[in-house]
């Protein structure tokens, strides 16, 4: 595990001076970077030490020469700062790729096997933000903030977008010489520039912009990803829960309808109420049959009485 005291972490470091990137690796070697406040959630701890486990325990029977490996990163500190820092030290440690996981993320124990699949310089997941409207991180381009939002819900497998949010994303380290630093900025957006766009834009943006290197969002794994934060609640979400549990009671009933009228169907079983449609059923259909002969606009006792 590579921590504060490392060297990496006492000095800043351009990781292209810090040797060469490993074009052929012999083997796999993935660095987790964890960019930290200080603290850690139990939940990402959790997701974090079973993801490891997972990884290693699926690679046991590979000879120790071929066995992929996983190489721990944590340093504090001012975000873009910290992403650099932990590049940098990820090419100390020859790492092959990087995998950075925010300490307020939950995933399943098989991210990094998903992620490392694909196969592709960088991939990472979906999540919503943990300010209110909770939009998702990933985003299509555009110059409508809301309106280039990349949605995961009812999608499958892996989708080219302009940028994801770096809670959990894997980049291959051969990136690294693919452009050139600083690689990390909070940068100025906007006609007036008060607004910021984050250092996970400002890498995507600059990626596709001066190698031509695109990113993707892998839509399934999206769907199992936790954004852990903090709310103060108040009496509106007790109404919007109201909201939501109405329509799924209404949903339920309605898939319980459905499957109760198809069993009836089955097993040749009706409600009353069916039979006695089914009864009057044929003296509905005598009593069109006779009154078509009757002129339109004249009712059938107004016809009787003209005879």
């Amino acid at each position: 595990m590579t921590h504060e005291g490392s060297r990496a972490s006492r000095h800043r470091v351009d990781p292209r001076s810090s040797g060469p990137s490993i074009v052929t690796p012999w083997k796999i070697r993935v660095g987790i970077g964890v960019p930290s406040g200080g603290t850690w959630h139990s939940g990402f701890g959790f997701s974090l030490v079973t993801m490891i486990g997972h990884f290693e325990r699926s690679h046991v029977d590979v000879p120790e020469e071929h066995r992929p490996e996983v190489v721990l990163i944590s340093i504090d500190g001012h975000l873009p700062d910290v992403r650099t820092r932990i590049m940098g030290e990820a090419v100390i440690e020859r790492c092959t790729h990087l995998l950075f996981l925010d300490s307020d993320m939950i995933f399943p124990p098989d991210t990094l096997h998903r992620l490392l699949r694909h196969n592709l310089p960088i991939v990472g997941a979906n999540y919503p933000r943990r300010i209110f409207p909770h939009l998702p991180t990933a985003h299509y381009g555009g110059p409508d903030a809301q309106g280039g939002v990349v949605w995961s819900e009812n999608k499958t497998g892996v989708e080219r977008v302009k940028h994801v949010g770096f809670g959990c994303v894997l980049m291959d380290m051969r990136l690294v010489d693919a452009i050139d630093p600083p690689y990390f900025v909070f940068a100025p957006d906007g006609e007036h520039g008060l607004t910021t766009r984050g250092e996970d834009v400002y890498f995507c943006e600059k990626l596709l912009r001066d190698a031509g290197i695109p990113t993707h969002v892998d839509h399934d794994l999206s769907m199992e990803i936790g954004h852990i934060g903090e709310q103060v609640f108040g009496m509106h979400h007790a109404y919007s829960g109201r909201i939501v549990q109405a329509e799924m009671d209404a949903k339920k009933a309605a898939e319980d309808a459905e499957a109760k009228a198809k069993a009836r169907a089955a097993s040749g079983i009706v409600t009353e109420a069916e039979a006695a449609a089914a009864a009057i059923a044929p003296d509905l259909e005598n009593a069109a049959v006779e009154g078509a002969d009757i002129p339109a606009g004249i009712s059938a006792p107004v016809a009787e009485a003209a005879e």
